[in-house]
């Protein structure tokens, strides 16, 4: 280093505090720290950015994986190893060897905080408010039959109140959805962020530690650049999705206890309707994990050629060879995009069907009813001689 670039002053970037840390809780909820950038009057640069959460910074949710990781692997290893010799002394051993310690299992288990707890309790109120909204549409409905049959019956049957309850509900659910809906997201996205601050850092820990990479079996650059660059991404982005399973048995117990208590034994349609309307869902799965996996590799072999040719650009220039190794590189680059197509439209369509199910299943019930209780489905006719009497 020479003098002149000793004596250069160290530029320190200044960041504001971070908002959402300050905020109370219910300002909190509703995003009241981002309003700061939506109202601003003049293009955002590097100063309006604000520092990480405490919580979320690198550094912190490294060490906390790490404390974890390292001992739970040091313990596999020995125990491998004590498998594999116990094998060489007794080939006839039984013992099965240890189960691998689960490295998702372990991901959740340190980055979670009562943000993680926040986000999950909201996804379950959101699910338990979005699955009632039919219980709430039929409070009102009743209410107008029954004004209906008041009307008819001249007072005698049926109500004439206003189903205040009902209607203020089906208000004020949507905003009370949405607002859970945008906070159990943005509690999720905490932990995806933390994961895979700890998954990169872990394996740039573990690169610099590898002397000589060319030496060290499947840890080529290419390979590494793509763990950082997508993996880590990808398992991040999945996090959120997996906690959506929890509201998959809302989505199906709740609406079941109120089929069984309206239509009796046509219960039975929905639930063969459903298991029929999701079947498709679980070979779509299978399909778009191999696309997924196709994806994978080949991104791992594109990153690989391309750095590859990267380091020995010059002697590729000096040959004349641009040619040769770009369709080299653009060989798996097409097979990477028609995995990304695929697997997009496989997830496109596993989605439509989850979302068209609900009114596939609707139609069902209601035909079905209808057509067991075709002579008076809704009971009018019935009310109607009564008022004549």
């Amino acid at each position: 280093m020479t003098k002149q670039q000793e004596e250069m002053p160290k530029v320190e970037i200044k960041r504001k505090h971070n908002e959402e840390e300050r905020y109370i809780w219910l300002a909190n909820w509703f995003m009241c720290f981002i309003f700061p950038f939506v109202c601003t009057c003049h293009p955002l640069t590097d100063d309006d950015m604000p520092n990480v959460h405490k919580n979320d910074a690198a550094r912190p949710a490294t060490q906390r994986f790490m404390t974890k990781f390292r001992p739970s692997f040091e313990k596999y290893d020995s125990e491998v190893r004590s498998h594999k010799n116990e094998l060489l002394l007794n080939p006839e051993s039984k013992t099965k060897p240890q189960r691998r310690p689960g490295l998702l299992r372990m991901l959740i288990g340190t980055q979670s905080s009562y943000f993680t707890a926040v986000g999950a309790i909201a996804l379950i109120l959101q699910t338990l408010i979005e699955v009632i909204q039919p219980f709430m549409s039929k409070g009102v409905l009743t209410a107008i039959v029954n004004k209906v049959f008041w009307k008819q019956s001249g007072g005698v049957l049926g109500s004439n109140k206003f189903p205040f309850f009902f209607g203020i509900w089906l208000i004020v659910a949507p905003t009370v959805i949405g607002v859970l809906d945008a906070l159990s997201n943005r509690m999720l996205l905490h932990l995806a962020s933390r994961v895979r601050s700890s998954v990169v850092c872990a394996m740039y820990d573990k690169s610099f530690k590898i002397k000589n990479m060319s030496s060290a079996g499947s840890a080529d650059t290419g390979r590494i650049l793509s763990l950082v660059s997508t993996d880590s991404r990808q398992v991040a982005e999945m996090l959120p999705t997996l906690f959506m399973f929890l509201s998959i048995p809302f989505y199906f117990i709740v609406p079941l206890i109120f089929l069984i208590l309206d239509f009796k034994w046509i219960v039975v349609v929905p639930l063969i309707v459903s298991v029929l309307v999701m079947l498709p869902n679980f070979v779509l799965l299978g399909s778009f994990m191999k696309y997924v996996k196709s994806y994978m590799q080949h991104n791992d072999q594109r990153n690989r050629i391309t750095n590859e040719t990267f380091q020995g650009i010059r002697v590729v220039k000096y040959s004349g060879l641009e040619d040769v190794f770009k369709a080299t590189i653009n060989k798996p680059r097409s097979l990477q995009i028609h995995a990304i197509k695929m697997k997009t439209f496989l997830f496109q369509l596993v989605f439509t069907i989850m979302r068209v199910s609900g009114t596939i299943i609707n139609i069902a019930t209601f035909s079905v009813y209808c057509a067991v209780y075709s002579d008076d489905p809704t009971g009018l006719s019935i009310v109607h001689q009564r008022s004549q009497l």
